[in-house]
């Protein structure tokens, strides 16, 4: 079940990656696919996206094609 960190106080926002060890198993955030099935997005280079979660490609290391967090 989906549950709202209010924590925070919704300034920013923090996902780590699995190439962030030992700190990525130590903080339970992960994008949620919350609006009909996909999660919202917004990008640096100013572009917004609804895509799944596993998309963006968080279960990739850094470097993988396939790691949208990691555009290099």
């Amino acid at each position: 079940q989906w549950v709202l960190n209010t924590s925070y106080g919704g300034k920013w926002l923090l996902f780590r990656t699995p190439s962030n060890e030992p700190w990525y198993t130590t903080m339970p955030q992960r994008i949620y696919n919350r609006h009909d099935g996909v999660a919202n997005t917004a990008h640096v280079d100013g572009h917004v996206a609804a895509m799944k979660s596993g998309a963006i490609g968080f279960q990739y290391n850094l470097g993988h094609p396939l790691a949208l967090w990691d555009k290099k």
